[in-house]
């Protein structure tokens, strides 16, 4: 195939290609150059020098040794552009020696008289670019070819594990909210008359739970706190119906680390009252989220919830 080197190179408008025409002897015409291959097959062990080829195979896995490649001959090649292609990965590494030139590998600001590829690397393709007589640049950095790779799951997605070369499938992490819900405890233990206002107790064996929140119980199934884990946005809500002596009233708070927040209160003279509140909050690893109900009006009269469908905890993690 016709080379881009050849000094009186001609390219259609239409990009079409223009093979390489001989005469009888097999001589070029029109000063065409064919496109040139250099390939090795050794076991390395030894140094070979770059002889100037458009393309560059290394097909082999280095069993004996490292493998120098001399490049060191730079001002003969200013100008050109060579395609570096392994086939194969390594058990030993390639060395690409500049001698006293210099090669540049973007993002990298510095140059290096020598670049290394190593097992991790390889198999790959890179393209360089000799600028100058002693400056070589890599244009296409080394990237690892994907080798067995086997399709995915459903919703996964294929990655890299930047620097390692390793490739897979993995499930996208998602950012769909996560919800706890639990019911109110109907534990005769869960009192709701106290003057001093309590953790409310919550049925850990009922509704769900897919947050990362530590649920800590009292007993087997009597949650009364949650410690956060991750730290992002929580939106923290309950709502408690009760039906008692409407001589007395209720008042609740959300608790953060003991810190009430959204206090409410229920009104005398009601037979059947309700408690609710919603807080969203920032919240750090380690914090602590509780409900808190007491008795406004004094203790008076035992209060505990007759059926768990009275009263919900609802925490969603952002």
């Amino acid at each position: 195939m016709t080379s881009t080197f050849a000094t009186n190179f001609v390219s259609s408008k239409l990009s079409k290609k223009r093979y390489l025409e001989t005469n009888a002897q097999g001589q070029p015409l029109q000063g065409q150059v064919p496109l040139t291959y250099q390939l090795y097959t050794g076991t390395g062990n030894e140094t070979i020098p770059y002889d100037g080829s458009n393309v560059l195979v290394l097909d082999s896995t280095l069993a004996s040794g490292d493998l120098t490649v001399d490049f060191s001959s730079m001002n003969d090649w200013c100008g050109r552009t060579l395609q570096f292609i392994v086939l194969r990965t390594l058990t030993n590494d390639c060395i690409l020696d500049f001698g006293s030139g210099q090669v540049y590998f973007p993002p990298f600001s510095g140059s290096a008289s020598s670049v290394t590829l190593n097992a991790a690397q390889t198999p790959t393709v890179a393209e360089m670019c000799f600028i100058d007589p002693t400056t070589a640049v890599i244009t296409d950095n080394p990237t690892v070819a994907p080798q067995n790779i086997i399709p995915g799951g459903p919703g996964q997605v294929l990655t890299t594990n930047a620097g390692t070369g390793i490739v897979g499938w993995e499930d996208p992490v998602s950012v769909a909210p996560k919800v706890l819900t639990f019911k109110i405890s109907t534990d005769p233990t869960n009192d709701l008359n106290t003057n001093t206002a309590t953790r409310v107790q919550f049925d850990s064996t009922t509704g769900s739970n897919d947050t990362t929140l530590t649920v800590g119980e009292i007993a087997p199934g009597l949650a009364t706190d949650f410690t956060v884990v991750d730290e992002t946005k929580y939106s923290i809500s309950y709502s408690i119906f009760s039906v008692h002596d409407p001589s007395i009233a209720l008042r609740g708070f959300i608790g953060i680390n003991g810190d009430l927040y959204c206090y409410m209160e229920s009104s005398l003279g009601i037979t059947g009252q309700t408690l609710s509140g919603t807080l969203t909050v920032d919240l750090a690893a380690g914090d602590i989220i509780g409900v808190y109900v007491g008795n406004a009006s004094g203790a008076m009269t035992t209060i505990t919830p007759t059926t768990d469908y009275y009263g919900l905890l609802c925490i969603t993690q952002f």
